[in-house]
């Protein structure tokens, strides 16, 4: 005689559908934190942005379209993220940050685009100059 069972599964308790565990949830959370942990204080700046920080970027996004803005948009990111950092009455924000860099490398790619030009120029006054002798 062997003592093999084969293997039954016991019945679901009453009143409990496996739906049911689907359609609700068991928990609900926050998926962000409202409140900072314990021990860490609130860090949010509620200084403004500075005034012309939307200057700054429009110059910078124009400077691939006109091209000459972009040493403006350069000059004045410099200007206000140095008054940003020496005063502290106005944070520098995001807008200010992506206007400066737009103007940096519209400006870089301005003095490329010259100096190519003039490369160009040059070389060919040089070929003009040496067949018509």
């Amino acid at each position: 005689m062997s003592s093999y069972r084969p293997y039954v599964p016991s019945p679901e308790p009453t009143g409990y559908m496996p739906s049911d565990l689907l359609a609700t949830p068991q928990t609900t959370y926050s998926p962000v934190a409202i409140y900072p942990q314990p021990g860490y204080p609130m860090s949010v700046d509620t200084r403004p942005e500075h005034p012309s920080a939307t200057t700054v970027l429009v110059l910078g996004i124009l400077s691939f379209v006109v091209g000459l803005t972009a040493p403006f948009a350069w000059y004045l990111g410099s200007k206000a993220i140095k008054e940003c950092r020496t005063t502290g009455m106005y944070r520098p924000s995001g807008t200010l940050t992506a206007g400066y860099i737009l103007g940096i490398i519209g400006t870089v790619l301005i003095t490329v685009f010259v100096a190519m030009m003039l490369l160009f120029i040059t070389i060919g006054m040089i070929g003009w100059m040496s067949a018509t002798r």
